[in-house]
């Protein structure tokens, strides 16, 4: 496909020796390339690779909704159980 992955064509029960290919296959071959570190893409009429990028971290910093200030320490809110019934 597209995407440098291998796809298999069968051939045309119809007409020996001609294959069918599954749609957005490329029949030129793409260039080696690192399937765990690296994407491989079939652009405008040739192949491309790039490195994979890497994830977002999160970011440590907390939000607050608009116009609600940061508190200055840390809040922590005791909650009580429930007693059971």
């Amino acid at each position: 496909m597209a995407n440098g992955l291998e796809e298999k064509a069968f051939e045309n029960p119809r007409k020996k020796g001609e294959y069918i290919f599954p749609g957005g296959c490329i029949e030129e071959a793409p260039p080696e390339f690192d399937k765990e570190l690296q994407i491989c893409k079939y652009v405008d009429g040739s192949w491309i690779v790039e490195d994979v990028p890497e994830p977002e971290k999160p970011s440590d910093e907390i939000f607050h909704e608009p116009g609600e200030e940061e508190p200055s320490e840390p809040v922590l809110e005791i909650v009580p159980d429930e007693p059971a019934e």
